[in-house]
């Protein structure tokens, strides 16, 4: 689990103004996806999931493509 946490510490980065309390944060890299609600320095939800290489291409599900402005 650590080395989970660390490779999202260590992604991308994007946050945002929530829609109500606490920002919006982004992350992606080379293998991992996903979104946090942080508030006040505390995560309030949070969503990861591993990238699979052939997603997308024909070969496996088809998902929705992660944006950054």
């Amino acid at each position: 689990m650590e080395k989970v946490i660390q490779e999202i510490m260590t992604s991308q980065h994007q946050f945002f103004p929530s829609i109500g309390y606490g920002k919006d944060y982004r992350y992606r890299d080379e293998h991992i996806i996903g979104a946090a609600l942080i508030y006040q320095k505390t995560p309030i939800h949070a969503a990861f999931f591993k990238l699979v290489p052939d997603w997308g291409r024909g070969k496996g599900p088809i998902r929705r493509d992660f944006h950054f402005d």
